[in-house]
């Protein structure tokens, strides 16, 4: 998936509301690009660790320097919005991505990630217990080999 950066400073609050409040106040419109994006980022950000991922990733280009902020800046725009079932442009993205994170295969892989490989020390210690594991099992194989052909 693919978000284009939204760069965050002192203006962002203000310009995104007039633009959300505009959308809502045309009568018109039956795409509202700006609500749907206002309210995927809403979905997208709880916590300020949420503004980090995504920044670390170049979604968002903090320029106010508090992801906490930022976070509690985008939750709020998002509140009291309304959006139309119909013609939401992220409602397929959303479809697509629950069933990708549904399917156990990258719930399990998810699950390794986060709690075995968090660090690449943790990585590293795995996969040395792992071969370790395995020289044990061929050296339990190689005496009971040896001990049935004496």
């Amino acid at each position: 998936m693919s978000i284009p950066t939204l760069r965050i400073d002192d203006n962002t609050e203000s310009i995104l509301r007039n633009l959300v409040a505009y959308e809502q106040c045309s009568k018109g419109a039956s795409s509202k690009c700006f609500t749907d994006y206002i309210i995927f980022m809403d979905r997208l950000i709880n916590i300020w660790k949420d503004v980090e991922l995504l920044s670390k990733h170049g979604v968002i280009d903090n320029w106010l320097g508090d992801n906490d902020v930022v976070a509690a800046m985008l939750n709020k725009i998002g509140d009291s919005v309304l959006i139309s079932k119909d013609h939401f442009s992220y409602a397929e993205t959303f479809k697509k991505v629950n069933e990708h994170c549904d399917r156990k295969w990258n719930q399990w892989m998810a699950n390794l990630r986060h709690n075995y490989f968090n660090t690449p020390w943790a990585g590293i210690s795995c996969v040395a217990g792992a071969f370790l594991l395995l020289l044990n099992l061929v050296t339990g194989v190689m005496s009971v080999l040896s001990y049935l052909l004496n």
